[in-house]
């Protein structure tokens, strides 16, 4: 059972989890509107939330950006932010650091040095990071897209590929 939080939407609303213990809950954490791929992976679930609304799951998307911005991102008329489900501002990570205590979150797989994978890093793996990023914002596309990795085992495959560089 995930930990119970209370955060606040860009209308001036807040959404307590403990609220809705006894249904469904599908919480998305994402960075924030200034991370593409982040809303890429939101408005991915655009098209198919309908079904998890018919099945009874809710979802809630959780980003990291500060009331104000989640409002300008999404606009002023919360019947039209073009999200069929609550986004709600977490910039002090309360509800990220109330799920474990960080140790496993060791980066985006698209952007995650080979070491990395097996809990082994320094600052060599930050570089290797960062190169991804550079190489990002210069092609436009992830030099490993782990979305585009056959389904039979996407982390096999994402390890494979990421080693292979």
């Amino acid at each position: 059972m995930a930990p119970d939080f209370t955060l606040p939407d860009a209308y001036g609303s807040e959404v307590t989890l403990s609220d809705l213990r006894g249904r469904p809950v599908l919480v998305v954490n994402f960075l924030g509107f200034g991370c593409v791929h982040c809303v890429e992976q939101l408005q991915a679930l655009v098209p198919v939330a309908d079904r998890f609304r018919e099945a009874g799951i809710e979802i809630l998307a959780v980003g990291l950006n500060p009331v104000e911005d989640v409002r300008e991102s999404l606009g002023d008329d919360p019947d039209d932010t073009g999200f069929p489900f609550r986004v709600l501002a977490d910039p002090s990570l309360a509800q990220f650091k109330a799920i474990g205590d960080g140790r496993d979150a060791i980066g985006t797989p698209c952007n995650m040095a080979p070491e990395v994978f097996n809990h082994c890093y320094g600052p060599m793996a930050d570089m290797w990071s960062l190169g991804c990023v550079v190489y990002e914002l210069v092609t436009g596309e992830p030099p490993f897209d782990p979305y585009k990795l056959p389904a039979d085992n996407p982390e096999y495959h994402l390890k494979r590929n990421v080693r292979a560089a």
